[in-house]
């Protein structure tokens, strides 16, 4: 279907006209991409202009400029006049929610002023039957949401909708709440594939991002980023460090930044009126830990200091905090009675039911000063009980043999049994005569022997005593080696013989041999005797630490380095300064889903089951050469 429509007009920033495209194709898409393509090979039309039709809602502001140097074809690109309430956020604030009262139009016109549009919109009084109320009573705002949103969504509360229209008098652009009249429509963005090599500027990129975000307790906090007209961030916190962008520990760790340090209002602002536009961020509200040093006493120092930290630093460098603890106080006192305190040998009964002896509440002085350390806990000390009598061998003696006793009639007391070691003797088997002339001329023969325990040779002359003879009247059966008397009365060390002679040993530990009977001994603990002058009462209590000036430090946080760095990341993702592209096999745009509604125009009325899902509309030097409709997803 085609149809005239009237001239495309384009204009200075101050949308004062400069002339009319003759020769163009233009792309519009109303309500979902909201937004247009003109495509010409006239370079009239300037950056930050507008272009519009009169009396209908086809124009919007040229944000971007694209040349193919292929083919010299120009495509001016931008936000439509919708596109432009969308790029408006009506802030929260610190409020959960923004309620509207009153007369629809009234309140579209104050969010428009809140917003700074009053230059370019206005919204005129409901377009309604006079028995129709066009109040608002009680509306609640979604919470950050677009201008465009908000409009839309006042309008729906009351079954409304709204056109638009720009009126070349007064060069505004006129919003009208009306009935029924859903004019939603979605226009198709066309590709085009001959692009060999391109060169754009873009002005619309988001210059103002809301970064919002969520404390556990449900309150809101919101910072203001902002971008100038190159891209660059401005600042948003007073310590300069607080903006690089890094997520190192290190890095975290040497900043102090608190939330005050930050700018929460919109002192850096650049771009501002229809220059700026606005996104709202959901970002990260993880706040970070800082430890602020004390150099001042805080008031009732010791009712608050457990509110404060101390620092610490481990071997490595690991610097840590931890909360003040207190400092206990003890008094000792000398017990000079003669009498024991109250319960000294009775069972007490504790709070969590078990039982303990009196006089475990007192203490011994142990050291020569009166520390803590000096004073120990008045043990308890172990008689025996009973003993039991074991007469039969048990299976396990060669293992548990230490835990029975017998009773020493020369200590006069009850020992254990202990492991024994048997003597153990090797004959000697290897023997040298290593004599001089001299000696054995002298009569001082000098031998060797071959140690079968030390496994080596050694001199018998100097250490013949250190060996064994048989000798049965021994308990053992074994003598030590001595001197024996020659022929001529002389004592001499004896002439070493193979296998006469003996070297000892040990052998392993082992149980001793099952005597017949042994003994389990019983004891059990009781308080030691009480004694006059001995024995100390304590008085045990807290107090606050000293307060020392540099030592004790304050926890508090900062809430939004982690919102602002993750916003900031965001910004470089929407950046749309100036860049070049080049492309060899061309490119694909999307089309996008749509929302219902009734195309007066054409007359194509909808049934509310099956609501228009998209509109595709296309003009061609003032010729709307098509419009496809798409009813439920089909065609």
């Amino acid at each position: 279907m085609e149809e005239r429509i009237g001239d495309l007009v384009f204009t200075d920033p101050e949308r004062f006209e400069q002339g009319v495209l003759l020769e163009y194709s233009l792309d519009f898409d109303t309500t979902e991409e909201k937004d247009f393509e003109i495509k010409t090979i006239s370079a009239d039309p300037e950056l930050r202009g507008y272009f519009y039709i009169e009396d209908t809602e086809y124009g919007g502001r040229i944000d971007s400029v694209k040349v193919n140097t292929s083919t010299r074809e120009i495509t001016y690109a931008g936000r439509n006049f919708r596109g432009i309430l969308n790029s408006k956020i009506v802030e929260a604030g610190t409020a959960n929610y923004r309620v509207a009262n009153g007369n629809i139009s009234d309140e579209i016109n104050a969010r428009i002023a809140e917003c700074g549009l009053t230059d370019l919109f206005i919204c005129n009084q409901a377009d309604i039957p006079e028995n129709f109320r066009a109040d608002v009573t009680g509306f609640q705002y979604e919470q950050n949401c677009t201008l465009y949103d908000a409009i839309i969504a006042l309008a729906k509360s009351k079954n409304m909708t709204i056109l638009l229209d720009y009126d070349q008098k007064d060069r505004m652009v006129h919003i009208t709440p009306t009935l029924i009249n859903d004019y939603s429509d979605y226009l198709k963005y066309c590709a085009d594939n001959s692009v060999n090599f391109e060169i754009e500027e873009k002005t619309a990129a988001v210059n103002h991002l809301i970064c919002v975000a969520t404390d556990e307790d449900g309150s809101r906090r919101t910072i203001h980023l902002f971008t100038d007209g190159a891209g660059g961030v401005q600042p948003y916190c007073k310590d300069q460090a607080a903006m690089i962008e890094t997520d190192g520990e290190e890095t975290k760790a040497e900043l102090n930044t608190l939330d005050e340090d930050y700018f929460l209002d919109k002192r850096f602002q650049v771009l501002t009126g229809l220059d700026e536009v606005a996104e709202v961020y959901e970002g990260d509200n993880s706040p970070e830990e800082r430890y602020c040093m004390l150099q001042k006493q805080p008031d009732a120092w010791g009712a608050v200091y457990t509110q404060y930290y101390k620092k610490e630093v481990s071997e490595e460098g690991v610097v840590s905090y931890s909360a003040v603890e207190a400092e206990e106080t003890f008094e000792y006192e000398l017990l000079t009675s003669g009498t024991p305190p109250d319960g000294w040998s009775q069972l007490v009964q504790e709070t969590d039911g078990s039982k303990k002896y009196g006089c475990t509440n007192y203490y011994e002085r142990t050291g020569t000063d009166w520390t803590k350390d000096s004073f120990s806990q008045v043990s308890l000390v172990q008689v025996l009980d009973r003993t039991e009598a074991v007469t039969a061998r048990p299976a396990d003696w060669t293992y548990t043999y230490n835990l029975y006793a017998y009773y020493s009639k020369t200590d006069k007391e009850w020992k254990n049994y202990e492991a024994v070691k048997d003597d153990v003797y090797t004959k000697i088997t290897a023997v040298k005569d290593v004599s001089t002339k001299a000696q054995r001329k002298r009569g001082n023969p000098q031998w060797k022997i071959y140690d079968p325990i030390k496994r080596k040779w050694v001199s018998w002359n100097r250490s013949y005593n250190s060996y064994y003879k048989k000798d049965s009247k021994s308990s053992s059966g074994y003598s030590k080696v001595t001197k024996t008397k020659n022929k001529k009365g002389k004592m001499v060390v004896p002439r070493p013989k193979k296998g006469k002679y003996f070297a000892q040993s040990k052998s392993a530990e082992h149980a001793p041999p099952w005597p017949g009977k042994v003994y389990i001994l019983h004891y059990k603990d009781t308080p030691p005797p009480y004694v006059a002058s001995k024995y100390y009462r304590c008085e045990f209590g807290e107090k606050a630490p000293q307060w020392v000036g540099g030592e004790f430090y304050e926890l508090k946080y900062d809430h939004y380095r982690q919102l602002a760095q993750s916003g900031v990341k965001r910004l470089r993702e929407l950046d749309a300064s100036e860049s070049q592209n080049v492309t060899l096999e061309g490119f694909e745009v999307r089309i996008g889903d749509t929302v219902g509604g009734v195309d007066e125009e054409t007359g194509v009325g909808l049934d509310q089951s099956l609501p228009v899902s998209n509109i595709i509309v296309q003009f061609v030097s003032g010729i709307r050469s098509s419009v496809e409709y798409k009813i439920g997803g089909e065609d």
